[in-house]
C-alpha cells in the first residue's frame, strides 16, 4: 500500500507540479497581456496629451503674437496721437507768430526777394493788408486764399510757376525733419 500512496503522490505532485506551471505560463501571459494593454494605453494617452499640449501651445503662441500686434499697434497710435498733439501745438504758435512783427518782417523778405512785377501773390485773409501794403510800388496782383494761414504763395504766370513760402508748408517739412528727434525726445527711441 505505500506503493500506491506513493505512486499517488508522484501522480499528484507531477499534476501539481503541471498546474503550478501552466498557472505560471497563465499567469507570465496575462501579465505580460496586461503590461502591453497598459504601455498602448499608455502611449495612446501620451500621445493625446502631447498633441493636445503642443495644439495648446500653438494656440498660446498664437493669441501671444496677436496680442503682442495688438500692443504695438496700440502703442503706434498713441504714439502718433502724441506726436499730432506736438504738430499741433506747433501749429497754434505759428497762428500767433502771425501777429508778431517778426512775421511781418519775414514776409517783407519774402516779397524782396521772390515777388517781381506781373506776379500773383496768394495770401491768408488777415494777411491781405500787410502783404498789400508791402507790395506797394510792385505790379502784382494780391488774393486771398482761405486755405492759407499765413505766408505766401507767389504765381509767375509768365513761366507757369507756383513757388509756395507758406507757414503750413515750412512747419510739414521742419516736422517730417524732426519727427525723429521729437520721438526720441517724448518716447526715448526713434520713430
Amino acid at each position: 500500500m505505500a506503493d500506491f500512496e506513493s505512486l499517488i503522490d508522484s501522480a499528484i505532485g507531477e499534476d501539481r507540479n503541471k498546474l503550478v506551471d501552466e498557472l505560471k505560463k497563465a499567469y507570465d501571459e496575462s501579465l505580460n497581456i496586461v503590461e502591453d494593454r497598459f504601455k498602448a494605453v499608455l502611449a495612446d494617452y501620451s500621445s493625446r496629451i502631447e498633441s493636445y499640449y503642443r495644439s495648446s501651445q500653438e494656440r498660446l503662441n498664437g493669441e501671444k503674437a496677436r496680442l503682442e500686434i495688438e500692443l504695438k499697434r496700440a502703442v503706434s497710435g498713441e504714439k502718433e496721437q502724441w506726436l499730432e498733439r506736438v504738430y499741433d501745438e506747433a501749429k497754434r504758435r505759428l497762428a500767433e507768430f502771425t501777429k508778431t512783427n517778426e512775421y511781418e518782417d519775414v514776409l517783407k523778405g519774402l516779397i524782396e526777394k521772390y515777388v517781381v512785377d506781373g506776379s500773383v501773390v496768394y495770401c491768408s485773409p488777415s494777411d491781405e493788408a500787410k502783404v498789400k501794403k508791402l507790395v506797394k510800388g510792385k505790379k502784382v496782383e494780391v488774393k486771398t486764399d482761405d486755405k492759407l494761414t499765413g505766408g505766401i504763395k507767389v504765381y509767375y504766370a509768365d513761366k507757369g510757376l507756383l513757388r509756395d513760402f507758406t507757414l503750413e508748408l515750412v512747419l510739414n517739412q521742419v516736422f517730417e525733419d524732426l519727427k525723429g528727434q521729437i520721438a526720441s525726445v517724448l518716447f526715448g527711441e526713434k520713430a
